[in-house]
């Protein structure tokens, strides 16, 4: 953890069993060589350069028994740099977390101990070979960055970009370190105004990308982040992916450490409670889930309290293993070695073995001119760890007495292991007479040349930058003499120093380019201010003076799909075609399709073409090539030198492509549990893959198979795109169709009719899939149901009813109407009664229909009336035949429901008694005695009219 924004409570306490097993750890181990103190920002307990006492090491948990815990986490943000250039830091007061956070204890005192005498390190050869700087360039400071320390120095080169981290900033550079902008890394990572520390910042050549790490603290101070982000292109000022690791809750994972291999991302941390040291937690990072930008995945493992400051190593080795070192915690002559294979979300599969190497010393703190402060040298943990020509190559702070010393000093411990054997290849310190090394950060290249970058104080020289090489025949034990890349101009002092120790740094940077000619390497520098850190880069190249004249070729990516391009660089190293000599040049590299020819450039190094596949294939880039150097501006004659170019191999996956399947296939009903396959042809491999626009209630997932059950209706097209692992994205888009539940209403024709009646049901159905199914339930009596939208009904007897359908889909989902009521009534029945039954003519007959059930009110039409009778349309009537016979009399009547009856009853009508004469009234009827009374009335007051006035005129 780095910075003036450390110390804070500690999160939380452990039980009590841990302060007992931390009190027997420490008495088991005082007799144990100690490693030295633990890192820090700030000195807390007072412990020597050499205390007897190791690192206190809690919940002992060994990773390679017990296994890892698997996850996986969205991003949690993007971020364009560009769009972040002069963003400044919040005020530092919101950037410091409260005391107790720092738990590392450093050394302090005045003065360094008084140990006997290390070992010396034998003389070493000397070389004839040399560190030559180049834009030389000041990079960030105390002022620009925040005011916060120490810096914890990051360097990382790209194509056409170099980047600088600190505490708390980022730089962007081209190629001759001019500045393209800096950036508050509060911004960049996404955490606001949280507390940040420990930035990291590597390039990644293989897959074109930036990876850059960094330890969060949340502002509530309860929870503990390691931040991990990615570039989506080599571009650094573009758009960046942002994720979050949470360790354990409670703990604070110290110094996040990142490293990579050509599948996976290595980031570890010590991992502490209060100030208990619980040992190692890491992740293994599935890199193509990171590059792709999607959702990560990853294994978790931790607190290993058997390891200690484990350090992923940066670069890419061929076969895609990570590999982790450390200095081994409970022995001072061994180093640790972890490989891990298997790509998250499979299960990785770890190795370790250790090997011994010469006895490791904790250095002492390194004097200033003009101050009775020490410079902090930290332990002897690993500072920088790279893999490079079939080796992992290390290096850390040792203690030992330089050649020509007669004192012990801080030195660099070098450290070589071929990974193939394996075995330690070199094992050396180097140090500087009269000199305090101190954080040590190498880069390799191709051919295994090492340049060196590290701090340098004593009594007479203010904390500086310094830079050394190797080269790759060089012996052991050898590096080039030093070479000032930055001179510092005053002491440490102030804020920057406690109990007469004062804080250099946790680490410094270095960085081989992509073109691999050189490398860049950072430190930091104590300026005219004082207490005002500052920080120096510079592009660095070793040579010697019979250099080997070389050509390299090379190309990047070199795994890539059809349709993309590779940029295929070659490079003359320690070239004679210089226009002092009057030589020329001339490049000829066959390419695919076309060569890449230089003619007569003078001076040359290097020269580009950009390939690119439309098919797919493995791909000879180079074979037969070479360069020619010629006495001759013309290029004529033989030349005076001819090498060879090596060919490089570029492997072109085909185009990838997606197909799709949904089961069952759409439309499906609300509720419906549905299967969403997605499966890729072509591309590089390791797809990620990402869902989106998807029914209501599905969530994406980062899987092939996404199964969901849609929870609202809709209509839309879903999306899912899948992204190699060389960054090419495929997507397709489907239309999807949801459904509602099906549901139906129903009406009927009528909502009374008469038994025998017929009356009509219509259901009508709604949403559902397909073609829907209809049955009835509460029909009147007699009538059948069918699988019919429209049913026709003649209820043949009567009552109340309450009819519904239910209509069901093709997934069996179904619906059920309201009911519909429906009353069915008896039709009318008629009967006739005769008064008297039978009669004789002349006498009164009187008839009466007689109505039961039916729905009134009631028509009655009478039909076969006696003679005499006239026609009736009331049910009850009386009249007088004139006409004896039989007579059919028939009644119908129709209610109000259209019901109908009849009925018929005979009729007798008897002739009159022979003998006797009828009555003259009989004669007439009842109506015609009316009209004789009426006849009579009138001629009789004719008569009275007539007398009354004959009387007058007498």
């Amino acid at each position: 953890m780095s910075g003036t924004e450390r110390s804070a409570a500690p999160i939380r306490s452990r039980r009590s069993a841990y302060v007992l097993v931390s009190l027997v750890a420490i008495l088991l181990l005082i007799p144990a060589v100690h490693l030295g103190a633990l890192a820090g920002n700030r000195p807390e307990a007072p412990i020597q350069f050499r205390s007897a006492a190791r690192a206190v090491m809690t919940s002992p948990i060994d990773f390679l028994t017990h296994g890892g815990l698997p996850g996986r986490t969205n991003p949690i943000g993007t971020v364009e740099v560009r769009t972040i250039l002069g963003s400044a830091a919040p005020p530092p007061s919101t950037l410091s977390p409260p005391p107790g956070w720092d738990v590392r204890a450093r050394f302090a005192g005045p003065a360094a101990p008084s140990l006997a005498l290390v070992r010396a390190p034998p003389a070493a050869p000397a070389l004839s070979g040399s560190v030559s700087l180049s834009h030389v360039t000041n990079g960030l400071d105390f002022s620009s960055a925040g005011m916060t320390t120490p810096p914890d120095v990051q360097f990382a080169s790209g194509p056409t970009q170099e980047v600088e981290f600190v505490n708390l900033y980022g730089e962007i550079f081209n190629l001759t370190g001019a500045s393209r902008g800096s950036f508050y890394l509060g911004n960049f990572f996404q955490t606001g105004t949280d507390y940040l520390s420990d930035p990291k910042i590597l390039y990644d050549n293989e897959s074109d990308r930036w990876f850059a790490s960094i330890l969060h603290i949340n502002s509530a101070q309860t929870a503990v982040f390691n931040v991990l982000a990615v570039s989506s292109s080599s571009d650094a000022s573009g758009t960046w992916t942002v994720y979050s690791l949470p360790d354990v809750p409670g703990d604070l994972g110290d110094q996040p450490i990142l490293g990579l291999s050509s599948s996976l991302i290595g980031l570890a941390v010590n991992l502490f409670s209060g100030s208990s040291l619980l040992g190692v937690q890491f992740w293994i990072v599935n890199k193509s889930s990171a590059v792709a930008g999607g959702v990560l995945a990853y294994q978790a493992y931790g607190p290993s309290g058997v390891d200690y400051s484990l350090h992923p190593v940066e670069g890419v080795s061929p076969n895609g293993t990570l590999r982790m070192v450390q200095v081994d915690p409970f022995a001072s002559n061994q180093i640790d070695l972890v490989s891990v294979t298997g790509v998250p979300p499979a299960t990785p599969v770890f190795s370790n073995m250790s090997f011994t190497v010469s006895s490791i010393s904790g250095a002492p703190g390194a004097p200033m001119p003009s101050s009775t402060n020490l410079l902090d040298p930290g332990d002897p943990r690993i500072q920088s760890a790279v893999y490079g020509h079939g080796s992992i190559w290390l290096v850390f702070s040792d203690q030992c007495v330089p050649s020509g010393d007669v004192t012990n000093r801080g030195c660099v411990r070098f450290v070589q292991i071929n990974t193939s054997t394996p075995a330690i290849v070199k094992d050396f310190d180097y140090g500087v007479a009269k000199a305090y090394l101190l954080y040590p950060a190498v880069a390799v290249g191709p051919d295994g040349t090492v340049l060196m970058v590290y701090g340098e104080s004593s009594s007479t020289v203010y904390p500086s930058i310094y830079a050394t090489g190797r080269g790759p025949s060089d012996p052991s034990g050898s590096f080039a003499p030093p070479t000032l890349l930055r001179a510092g101009t005053s002491a440490m002092t102030g804020g920057l120093c406690s109990n007469g120790a004062c804080r250099y740094g946790d680490y410094f940077g270095a960085a081989w380019t992509p073109n691999d000619t050189h490398a860049w390497l950072a430190g930091e520098f104590v300026g005219a201010t004082g207490a005002t850190w500052g920080t120096a880069f510079a592009e660095a190249t070793y040579s010697t003076a019979a250099a080997r004249q070389e050509v390299h070729l090379s190309a990047a990516p070199t795994v890539l799909d059809a349709g993309q391009s590779t940029t295929v660089t070659f490079r003359f190293l320690n070239s004679t075609c210089v226009s002092s000599a009057g030589n020329s040049c001339r490049v000829h590299i066959p390419l695919v399709g076309s060569n890449l020819d230089v003619t007569c450039t003078s001076p040359f190094t290097a020269a580009n073409a950009t390939v690119t596949f439309s098919a797919a294939g493995n791909f000879t880039i180079g074979a037969g090539g070479y360069l020619d150097v010629f006495n001759s501006s013309s290029c004529s004659g033989s030349p005076a030198l001819n090498l060879s170019a090596t060919p490089v191999i570029v492997t072109v996956h085909p185009a990838p492509s997606l197909t799709y399947t949904a089961s069952p296939a759409f439309p499906v009903d609300v509720g419906v549990p549905v299967t969403l396959k997605a499966v890729i042809a072509g591309g590089s491999g390791g797809a990620s893959f990402l869902w989106s626009s998807l029914p209501p209630g599905c969530s994406p997932t980062p899987s092939t198979t996404l199964s969901c059950t849609p929870t609202a209706a809709g209509v839309g097209r879903l999306t899912v795109s899948a992204t190699d692992s060389v960054g090419v994205q495929t997507q397709l888009s489907a239309g999807f169709v949801i459904e509602p539940d099906p549901s139906v209403s129903v009406n009927a024709s009528t909502s009374t009719i008469e038994v025998g009646q017929s009356v009509e049901f219509t259901a009508t159905a709604a949403g559902g899939v397909g073609t829907p199914a209809y049955s009835w339930n509460g029909l009147p009596t007699g009538c059948a149901g069918r699988n019919t939208a429209d049913l026709l009904c003649t209820p043949g007897g009567a009552g109340s009813f309450n009819t519904t359908a239910t209509v069901s889909d093709s997934f069996s989902f179904r619906g059920t109407s309201r009911t519909v009521e429906v009353v069915v009534v008896a039709g009318p029945k008629l009967s006739i009664v005769a008064a008297p039954p039978s009669v004789v003519v002349g006498e009164v007959l009187n008839l009466s229909a007689l109505v039961v059930d039916g729905s009134g009110p009631f028509t009655f039409t009478w039909s076969g009336l006696p003679t005499g009778c006239p026609i009736q349309l009331d049910p009850s009537w009386a009249c007088r035949p004139i006409a004896s016979g039989q007579f059919k009399v028939v009644a119908t009547v129709t209610d109000s429901l259209g019901g109908v009856a009849t009925a018929d009853l005979t009729v007798s009508v008897s002739p009159a008694p022979s003998g006797s004469s009828p009555s003259p009234w009989a004669l007439f009827g009842s109506q015609g005695m009316v009209v004789l009374l009426l006849i009579v009335v009138l001629i009789v007051g004719i008569g009275v009219f007539l007398a009354v006035r004959a009387r007058g005129r007498k």
